[in-house]
C-alpha cells in the first residue's frame, strides 16, 4: 500500500517539474521573440532613414541637373547672341548718323568701358582699341555740346546709345526734336584695368558732363 501511494505522488511531482520547465522555455521563447521584434524595429527605422536619405539625395541630384540644364541653355543663348549683334550695331549706328548728331568722320571714335568705368578709343579702320588717343591724331569722333540726352556705349551691341537724364529713357538714336547729346570730354583721365590711372591713383568713375 505504501508503494502504491508513493507512485502517484512521484508522478505528480514529475508532472509539476515538466510544467515548470515548460513555463521557463515559454518565457525564454517570449523574451527571444521580444528581442527579435526590437531588432526588427531598429532595422526598419534604419531602413526608413536610409530611404529618406536616398530620396533627399535624388531630389538634390535633380536640382543640380536642372541648374546644369539652365546654365547650359543660358550659355547657348549667350553664344548665339553675338551672331545678331553686328546687324543690330549697324542699324543703330545708321540711325544715329541719320539724325545728324555726329561730327565729320574720324578714324578714331571715343566710347565708354562699362567694365573699367573710363573712356576708350576705337579705330574704325583697323579695329584697334586704345586707352589714350594717339599723339599723331588731332581729333576723335564725338558729339555736339551737352544737352539732357547723354551718349553712352553698348558693350553688348558695340554701338552708341543715348540716355535721357531727365526721364531715364534709353534710345538707339536721338529724338528728332533733339539735336545734341552730352559726352564726357576726351581729355578725361584714363584708368587701367588694375584700378589705377597711368600715374597712380584710385579707380575712376565716369565724370559728369558739363551740363549736369
Amino acid at each position: 500500500a505504501g508503494e502504491a501511494e508513493r507512485r502517484p505522488r512521484a508522478a505528480v511531482a514529475e508532472l509539476e517539474q515538466e510544467r515548470g520547465l515548460a513555463d521557463q522555455a515559454r518565457a525564454q521563447a517570449e523574451e527571444e521573440l521580444e528581442r527579435e521584434r526590437h531588432l526588427a524595429g531598429q532595422a526598419n527605422a534604419r531602413a526608413s532613414e536610409a530611404e529618406q536619405g536616398a530620396r533627399a539625395a535624388r531630389a538634390e541630384l535633380e536640382r543640380e541637373r536642372d541648374l546644369a540644364r539652365q546654365a547650359r541653355a543660358q550659355a547657348e543663348e549667350e553664344l548665339a547672341e553675338p551672331e545678331q549683334e553686328p546687324d543690330l550695331a549697324r542699324r543703330a549706328r545708321a540711325q544715329a548718323e541719320e539724325v545728324g548728331t555726329l561730327h565729320e568722320p574720324s578714324e578714331w571714335e571715343e566710347s565708354w568701358s562699362s567694365a573699367l568705368q573710363c573712356p576708350r578709343y576705337y579705330n574704325i579702320e583697323t579695329g584697334e582699341i586704345a586707352w589714350s588717343l594717339p599723339e599723331d591724331c588731332a581729333k576723335v569722333g564725338t558729339l555736339h555740346e551737352p544737352s539732357e540726352w547723354e551718349e553712352s556705349w553698348s558693350d553688348t551691341f558695340q554701338c552708341r546709345c543715348y540716355y535721357s537724364k531727365e526721364t531715364g529713357e534709353m534710345a538707339w538714336s536721338l529724338p528728332e526734336d533733339c539735336a545734341k547729346a552730352a559726352l564726357p570730354p576726351p581729355s578725361a583721365t584714363l584708368r587701367t584695368h588694375g584700378g589705377h590711372e597711368r600715374g597712380g591713383g584710385p579707380l575712376c568713375r565716369r565724370t559728369a558732363s558739363p551740363a549736369s
